[in-house]
């Protein structure tokens, strides 16, 4: 892999920005963005996160590069790299110290190593959810907020907790990895057992079961199932889509209502690509949370999706290597 060059020039009339990059299981999103939050530019790229680590960490570099080269296109100057990563990730060097099973060979990877030697810039590494939890904060509807929990339902489930506005993150950095939450579930043989939230709530778990239960059927559909295929076919009355979406809401409910007796937040705010499934999601949520949660004030119980949807974990990747960058984090 050829050195990825950082963007060099004399001229002070130049603006000054971030590469932002968020990577997910399926996608990379990445993009330029100001301090001030403007995103000057934005793409996504499939991130071949289940296939090998070689293959994962080239389309890293493509981002870098694409991004680099518009940065030297348009007169834009690249001071550093905040990037989100998922699983147990150790921000002081950068290691993946576990939890991110939806990237092969990513288990102890040194991430931080990897980039610093090619990258000629910056890096600064954190945990996914933590970076997105904090583009909501600085840009998005939780700005105003300090006490805040981050959901994020994709792949598998993330979380972010915010304490009087900084992110709090455990002892060894494992906190929020909401995904592991343990439900017990009984069978219809009366077997127990004790799955993880992602693993019964993700979006990727959805579409597995309503591929499953459209196989079993023998139905067939000509276009690609994903969660926004499956909202749609939600919204039209498919009645597989509604006991799987229901059954999910369930499940989202039950855990959402663990996390405010545990932490009492201002708000909680759902991101990923579900929160794009439409206001009825949300709406739902908050009005299971309530039937859960009958001895609090309903108005305390506060549950939106995320504002700034997809662009959330690149703003928060780009913040971050600002806040670094001025040691004011």
């Amino acid at each position: 892999m050829n050195e990825v060059a950082s963007v060099n020039s004399d001229t002070l009339t130049q603006e000054i920005c971030t590469l932002g990059i968020d990577l997910g299981g399926s996608a990379i999103k990445y993009g330029l963005a100001t301090k001030n939050g403007e995103l000057l530019f934005s793409q996504i790229k499939n991130s071949h996160g289940l296939i090998s680590k070689a293959n994962t960490l080239s389309s890293i570099y493509s981002c870098v590069e694409e991004s680099l080269e518009y940065a030297k296109q348009n007169n834009l100057i690249v001071k550093g790299v905040g990037f989100g990563s998922p699983g147990l990730v150790n921000c002081s060097n950068g290691v993946i110290e576990g939890l991110a099973d939806n990237l092969a060979g990513w288990n102890g990877f040194n991430l931080g190593s990897e980039l610093a030697s090619t990258i000629k810039l910056p890096v600064f590494i954190d945990n996914d959810a933590n970076l997105s939890a904090l583009g909501e904060v600085a840009f998005g509807d939780a700005k105003s907020k300090k006490n805040v929990i981050v959901i994020t339902i994709g792949t598998g489930i993330g979380g972010a907790i915010l304490l009087d506005g900084k992110i709090f993150r455990g002892v060894s950095y494992a906190a929020g990895e909401f995904g592991n939450v343990q439900f017990l579930t009984q069978g219809v043989n009366g077997n127990t057992s004790f799955p993880s939230w992602e693993s019964i709530a993700s979006t990727s778990a959805m579409v597995s079961k309503f591929s499953k239960q459209l196989h079993a059927k023998c139905t067939r559909f000509p276009k690609e199932i994903n969660g926004k295929f499956l909202f749609d076919e939600y919204k039209s009355g498919n009645p597989i889509a509604k006991e799987i979406i229901d059954e999910n809401l369930g499940w989202m409910s039950l855990g959402i209502s663990n996390l405010i007796h545990i932490f009492d937040p201002e708000l909680i705010v759902i991101g990923g690509g579900i929160s794009d499934g439409g206001s009825f999601y949300i709406d739902e949520i908050r009005s299971r949370l309530i039937k859960l949660l009958a001895h609090r004030d309903e108005n305390n119980i506060n549950v939106v999706a995320a504002s700034l949807g997809n662009k959330a974990g690149i703003l928060g990747a780009s913040h971050y290597a600002f806040c670094q960058l001025d040691s004011n984090y």
